[in-house]
């Protein structure tokens, strides 16, 4: 049998050999490539994953260019360091290095004629440069940009303690607003290695409270109820790609929703100044109160 090596050099060079191996060519090759001992198939997978993903940037970064000067404004963009961006794992569209890959191209590509200024390295990118903006990414995504509500996990902590049997095997919480929520009968959750299940909710909630008040039930059972209405109950994200409000109803692509959040944190950090401060954790919950009273006044007053 002709080596891998060979039969490359036969398509590239054109010889009788493609003739004679096309109908099987591609096993061949699949199959030569499972049996290298460094890596093989798996390697050669993953050179097209890079170079298909290499693509996709370049594609992105040129559009995001062309609306840059279709609509002569600057781009704002979340600002993702190597903590938040992920690392390329399962569902995941974007690792750090195609993120820095398509930033770095859109900064290279406006400094060119003078929108950007360039830095010495990334950790010393400015929030506010020519025609980029970045900005942090806390609560974006969370945020209902119907109604201003804001799906934290103050928000859930809060729901925790308003929840109540009614009647039965019917179950509800309070919302911020005052409207009682019924939870729905039952729910489903994934189980790696197992797939899919389903459970009545009267049976697992029963089984967190113990007929307990709220108030009195374990740490670890009331985490777990938090977690369960976040997760299961009362999700603002019913799937990955969907945004779905608990409080108002409001239903939108995740994306979408989050972009326009993206470009309203802008408005936010410029109006408020030096109160937007996201630094540590408890920094992030003040902001996020500030930020949801400013949200919903513009809701009220400017984005009718």
């Amino acid at each position: 049998m002709k080596t891998l090596t060979t039969i490359i050099m036969g398509l590239l060079t054109g010889t009788t050999l493609w003739a004679d191996k096309q109908p099987n060519i591609l096993f061949f090759l699949v199959d030569e490539m499972a049996k290298d001992k460094s890596g093989g198939y798996t390697k050669w997978l993953r050179s097209k994953e890079r170079n298909r993903a290499k693509a996709l940037g370049g594609d992105v970064s040129r559009e995001l260019l062309d609306l840059a000067a279709k609509h002569e404004a600057p781009l704002v963009m979340e600002y993702l360091s190597s903590g938040l961006v992920t690392r390329g794992g399962k569902n995941t569209m974007m690792s750090s290095m195609q993120y820095e890959r398509v930033l770095g191209t859109l900064e290279q590509r406006l400094a060119e004629v003078g929108l950007y200024e360039l830095v010495s390295d990334p950790k010393f990118r400015k929030g506010d440069n020519g025609f980029i903006k970045l900005v942090g990414p806390a609560y974006t995504s969370s945020t209902c940009s119907e109604c201003g509500q804001v799906f934290s996990t103050d928000f859930y902590e809060a729901l925790t303690d308003t929840v109540v049997n009614s009647k039965d095997e019917t179950w509800e919480v309070t919302l911020p607003t005052g409207k009682q929520l019924n939870l729905p009968k039952e729910y489903t959750y994934w189980v790696r290695g197992q797939g899919e299940k389903t459970r009545e909710t009267h049976d697992r909630l029963t089984e967190l409270i113990k007929g307990k008040p709220i108030a009195k039930i374990s740490k670890t059972n009331r985490r777990s109820l938090t977690g369960l209405l976040r997760g299961c109950l009362v999700p603002y994200r019913p799937r990955q790609a969907e945004f779905h409000c608990p409080c108002c109803g409001y239903e939108a692509n995740a994306d979408e929703q989050a972009a326009l959040n993206i470009a309203r944190k802008l408005l936010f950090r410029e109006e408020l100044g030096d109160k937007v401060k996201e630094a540590s954790e408890s920094a992030r919950r003040n902001t996020q109160k500030l930020w949801q009273d400013w949200y919903q006044k513009k809701l009220a007053k400017v984005w009718k």
